[in-house]
């Protein structure tokens, strides 16, 4: 199911005012932004060349769209787009050599064009008469949930939930219950300008009656921090619609007719009556945005075969619809199937699509939006700090400032922990050459793991160690040194990490997540990269590993921060042994604290990593004592 409201791009920071002076719900442009993309969905895509078709070949093999494209319009549309204030129907030119619009990071699409089919000619007779004494919807098909992807350009930004189920409304007036629908449409984006990211959250319901007759509606607005809640209803002919945000209350009454329709009416129209090819369908709808009424025209270009969210075709109407309110005119393009529902949609004067797809991939969406929403800060490390990187053992000190935090240090592998209290924990550190000593003298003061979980020697769509070629490195990489399968676990994860660590040069953290193989093909990778082949190596060479996230402390003597960071821990057959590959030591200091181990055994990793980032600007840290061997 798709919601096509609102189809109006923004045209500034805030909305103009009606035309009896009373002043209308004013939202910031990216919440604005974040609200009339919600209820759209996207656009095509293309492969233009060799290089296109091998990303799209990898984006496919971890459920990202491909990058088919939507044909070029004619010059004169996009003119019109550039030259004048409305939005057009055009989209940005097909990419160059000279001007790509690619982007190697993990979720993005590469090498995008979005333009509608070229224009047909539409019949100019009277626009048909919307239909709206039947239900637009049957109640066998209740109750629907939809989600879609939301990209800006070519990066995914968030994603939409719409959802349709039966309610029951008293009529005061009548002292009785009648069933309804209620509509709602969910969703959350994050928004990048100037390097500051805003995340914001939409959220619309609709009561009606079965033919789409508004009763009531209710929502509320959030950019940011600031949050703005709107309500409306139907009495004694006419909609009384109030919005309540930082400011005084803002109400309005406007007239309501047998005609007039709720933000769900295009959508609604379209699937109580498919158009049919050069048809032309006008319909009336309230627009909470701008607190007014708007006139919306569509025009059915041709059904053609068309690129869908999978890379697969589908035969879909173009249909291009124009908004208009006042003196205002806005415009949008829909991809419907023969029932009429929406598959896709685009707003090019803002340049945005969303696609409709499972809810999987929707989640994985959503949690890397969130993962691109956060900052990540560094931790600033106390107390004696310069004996971080010269001990073989540190006793830290944890504290979380508040307990809105669900996560707390780890008591596994070379951690051992003591609560002082639900907020502080004292954390004892074993660096690489301390655990060896004690292991070989069994004095380890924390339980042994003699069982690796078994889903740390499977493949996965991230920690892919079935792939050709992660199974070739690791084959590799353990005749370089001399090694065979049938060596010791140790000795095979040492010659592993040492090649990894030479061959993989380390970046900055940037949020992205890719599969090992990706990682490869890169030629470069973050601590969380380095963890991903590192495992993936080790696996395919039948060694359990996992991977663990928590943070890291700099070098710096003066004040250490600790970092974001992940390593791997592989089992030797008694124990879990840390190990890093992002580091040029192959000796694992005691200057890192971990906070999870996770598999990464499903296509969403971002779940995982995000409770740790988040930590960061909870916690504090201090080091209370550090030892040296003798």
């Amino acid at each position: 199911m798709h919601f096509c409201y609102p189809l109006t791009p923004i045209q500034g920071i805030s909305v103009p005012r009606p035309s009896d002076g009373v002043p209308i719900l004013r939202i910031p442009r990216l919440a604005l932004i974040a609200l009339l993309v919600s209820m759209q969905s996207g656009c095509e895509q293309k492969q233009s060349n060799d290089k296109a078709v091998a990303k799209a070949s990898m984006l496919r093999e971890i459920g990202l769209p491909t990058d088919d494209s939507i044909k070029r319009s004619n010059e004169t549309t996009r003119n019109a787009n550039a030259n004048t204030t409305n939005s057009s129907i055009s989209g940005p030119t097909s990419p160059s050599s000279s001007d790509p619009i690619g982007k190697e990071s993990s979720g993005s699409l590469t090498d995008r064009s979005i333009e509608p089919t070229t224009r047909i000619e539409v019949n100019r007779a009277k626009p048909k008469a919307d239909e709206r004494e039947e239900p637009w919807l049957s109640s066998d098909r209740i109750p629907r949930t939809q989600w879609e992807i939301q990209y800006e350009g070519n990066e995914p930004v968030g994603y939409i939930r719409r959802s349709v189920e039966l309610s029951r409304v008293t009529d005061p007036t009548q002292n009785s219950k009648e069933s309804t629908l209620r509509i709602e449409a969910e969703s959350r984006v994050f928004i990048t300008r100037k390097g500051k990211t805003t995340e914001q959250r939409t959220q619309v319901i609709a009561i009606e009656r079965p033919n789409g007759e508004l009763l009531r509606l209710e929502g509320s607005l959030q950019n940011g921090t600031n949050k703005t809640r709107f309500q409306g209803s139907i009495r004694d002919g006419n909609l009384r619609f109030e919005s309540i945000g930082e400011g005084r209350p803002v109400g309005i009454t406007i007239p309501w007719t047998e005609k007039d329709r709720g933000p769900f009416a295009i959508e609604q129209s379209l699937m109580r009556s498919p158009m049919k090819e050069k048809e032309i369908r006008e319909v009336r709808y309230f627009d909470p945005i701008q607190m007014r009424m708007v006139d919306a025209r569509l025009e059915a270009l041709e059904f053609l075969e068309t690129p869908i969210y999978d890379g697969t075709t589908e035969r879909l109407l173009e249909i291009q619809s124009t908004s208009r309110s006042e003196e205002t005119e806005r415009r949008a393009i829909l991809w419907v199937d023969a029932a009429g529902e929406s598959h896709k949609s685009y707003l090019p004067g803002i340049d945005y699509r969303s696609f409709r797809c499972d809810p999987k991939t929707a989640r994985l969406r959503s949690a890397q939006a969130d993962v691109e929403g956060v900052t990540i800060k560094d931790v600033p490390v106390f107390g004696d700090t310069p004996q971080i990187h010269k001990s073989t053992k540190v006793n830290y000190r944890v504290e979380l400032r508040s307990m809105d935090s669900k996560l707390s240090v780890s008591n596994r592998t070379n951690q051992a922990v003591r609560a002082i209290n639900p907020r502080i924990s004292d954390v004892t550190v074993y660096g690489q050459s301390e655990i060896a000593s004690i292991t070989q003298a069994n004095t380890l003061p924390i339980e042994s793991e003699p069982n690796a979980d078994p889903s740390t020697l499977t493949s996965s769509p991230i920690i892919s160690s079935g792939n050709p070629q992660i199974q070739l490195l690791g084959r590799l990489l353990l005749e370089a040194q001399g090694l065979s399968m049938s060596d010791s676990k140790s000795a095979k994860a040492n010659a592993i990490r040492d090649g990894i660590a030479k061959r993989l040069p380390v970046i900055p953290f940037d949020k992205s997540v890719r599969p090992a193989e990706k990682v490869l093909v890169a030629g470069k990778g973050h601590s969380v990269d380095h963890s991903v082949v590192l495992a993936a190596t080790l696996r395919a060479t039948q060694i359990p590993a996992r991977i663990a996230i928590g943070f890291i402390a700099n070098q710096s003597a003066a004040r250490p921060m600790m970092a974001f960071h992940a390593w791997v821990e592989y089992h030797d057959g008694e124990r879990w042994i840390p190990i890093d590959s992002s580091r040029e030591s192959s000796e694992l200091k005691p200057d890192r604290i971990k906070f999870n181990e996770v598999a990464f055994d499903s296509l969403n990793p971002y779940d995982d990593l995000l409770p740790i980032i988040r930590l960061a600007s909870n916690l504090e840290v201090s080091v209370v004592q550090g030892s040296t061997n003798p």
